[in-house]
């Protein structure tokens, strides 16, 4: 209970399910975790329907999990550049003071994407994980890593990967890498009629 892990992720807890959401709520078997939904930009906040947003909300069964939902206080600023600094600096310690309530004395950032390498420098934390399920350039050719990447990877304190292309790609960047099959993706049989 002393461990608390803030889980940056790309979609919200009710989005189809990935391996975040198979990973998350185990791990708060053993910490107090929170998921922190990705923030919406201020219109949809402000000025559409959206409902209010909640705070440490948990999914029914699972005890050690909370769900952190920054609308409609916290919007996503694009510009001008320090009010998105300085939201996005809010919202982590939202999601950490969750975590303290709960007995949480050392914080463990969990990125599951580049675009969350911000947060290393917004918020004191005691370990940093990545999380590497797939290519994040989204290309159909292959491309080198991207330099926005790299620097995550190099400076996170354990990363994990899901496939051997990624962990012969990106492995050598960070001694802290392991390999860990994704156990949800099973092969599917050859169906011959």
């Amino acid at each position: 209970p002393d461990v608390g892990v803030i889980a940056l992720v790309p979609e919200k807890w009710a989005a189809p399910v990935r391996a975040r959401h198979q990973v998350m709520p185990r791990l708060a078997r053993y910490f107090n975790v929170v998921w922190m939904e990705p923030p919406d930009g201020w219109r949809e906040c402000w000025l559409g329907s959206r409902p209010r947003g909640t705070a440490g909300v948990a999914p029914p069964g699972v005890p050690g999990f909370a769900i952190y939902d920054p609308c409609p206080r916290l919007p996503l600023f694009y510009k001008p550049r320090f009010i998105a600094t300085y939201t996005e600096r809010k919202r982590l310690e939202h999601a950490r003071q969750l975590l303290v309530k709960r007995g949480a004395r050392k914080i463990v950032l969990y990125l599951w994407r580049p675009m969350f390498d911000t947060a290393l420098d917004r918020i004191d934390h005691d370990v940093s994980l990545y999380h590497i399920v797939d290519e994040y350039n989204f290309s159909e050719t292959e491309k080198e890593n991207d330099d926005r990447e790299t620097r995550l990877i190099k400076r996170s304190g354990q990363i994990i990967v899901h496939s051997p292309a990624l962990m012969e790609k990106k492995g050598r960047l960070n001694p802290a890498t392991a390999y860990l099959p994704n156990p949800y993706l099973k092969p599917t049989p050859l169906l011959l009629s």
